[in-house]
């Protein structure tokens, strides 16, 4: 199973853990990745970028079928601290709209280059911002 965000949050740092995503898919590389990580028993967080998942829809839900998390990683992969808080707005939400007609659940956006600011926190499009992880919990106020 993919172990939630925040239960990361809250290990020791002597735990035994180790969170492996990869972001900006899903990509022509995709499906041989869901490959290897199927041989080896290994579930990930994807962060997905929402005109990758145009392309790719299939991957999109093949990739929850088989227990990995889907995270948000923007529409375009702007940086969202210089763009105005409607901007952000539309650039988170869009994805979160593509996947929900998929049928799928966002509960994380990583932010690209790890950069939102304050606007992008109190857009009302997500929660909590976890700054050291790079992750912004994804839901409504």
């Amino acid at each position: 199973t993919v172990v939630d965000g925040r239960a990361i949050l809250k290990m020791s740092k002597g735990s035994n853990l180790c969170a492996l995503t990869f972001d900006d898919g899903p990509s022509s590389h995709t499906e041989r990745l869901m490959e290897i990580l199927r041989e080896r028993g290994i579930h990930a967080t994807f962060f997905v970028v929402g005109k990758q998942v145009k392309y790719h829809p299939e991957l999109i839900v093949r990739l929850q079928q088989e227990g990995h998390e889907i995270g948000n990683h923007t529409y375009s992969h702007k940086s969202l601290r210089h763009l105005s808080v409607d901007a952000q707005r539309s650039e988170i939400l869009s994805v979160q709209e593509l996947l929900r007609k998929l049928g799928v659940h966002s509960r994380y956006i990583r932010p690209p280059y790890g950069n939102f600011d304050a606007n992008t926190v109190a857009g009302g499009h997500h929660a909590v911002v976890h700054r050291q992880h790079g992750l912004v919990q994804a839901g409504e106020h």
